[in-house]
């Protein structure tokens, strides 16, 4: 077993943060945790009117906060999402993990139940008009916060050592599931 990273001295020392909407998704997060640094207290808190839940702890050598949200939703994740922002200011990541409704349509195999789909772009899916058969975006530009640490780190998981490495690391987890 590897040796923990050392137990942040405050809310600052987490980087990544996870939000899932549904318990199924946020119970599937919480068996990746290797440790729990709030396992009897809170020993972390939240700033103040901040409603959300957390859960911190450590998933590889990454301290990690798992942020609960209540509902489904843009609203609902963006109230989420800004919370875990003024609680834990050193986020550098955030993960939106969950069953993906929404799946693009123009794959090579086709995309199914169990897939696995990293973007490294966020576009906003209802700032435009629908037409039949197609969807035209009003706001052609990216949203994405151009971070270069996590773009190059999206760029090694699409090299093909990163998906292998990705889909046993993939395995391992379902396994443990």
């Amino acid at each position: 077993m590897k040796p923990l990273p050392p137990p942040p001295r405050d809310r600052q020392g987490f980087s990544i943060a996870i939000i899932c909407a549904l318990e199924v998704e946020s119970d599937a997060v919480e068996r990746l945790f290797d440790h729990f640094w709030d396992t009897n207290i809170d020993r972390y808190g939240k700033a103040p009117y901040d409603k959300n839940s957390y859960r911190t702890g450590v998933i590889g050598n990454h301290n990690v906060v798992l942020a609960y949200m209540t509902g489904m939703g843009k609203t609902e994740s963006a109230k989420v999402a800004t919370s875990c922002r003024w609680s834990f200011l050193g986020i550098r990541l955030a993960l939106v993990i969950g069953v993906c409704g929404g799946v693009p349509g123009n794959t090579e195999d086709g995309v199914f139940l169990g897939d696995i789909i990293i973007s490294d772009d966020i576009l906003p899916y209802d700032f435009g008009k629908r037409y039949p058969g197609t969807f035209q975006c009003r706001e052609p530009t990216s949203r994405s916060n151009r971070d270069h640490e996590v773009q190059a780190f999206l760029r090694k998981l699409r090299s093909p050592q990163g998906r292998e490495d990705l889909l046993d690391r993939t395995d391992h987890h379902l396994v443990d599931l």
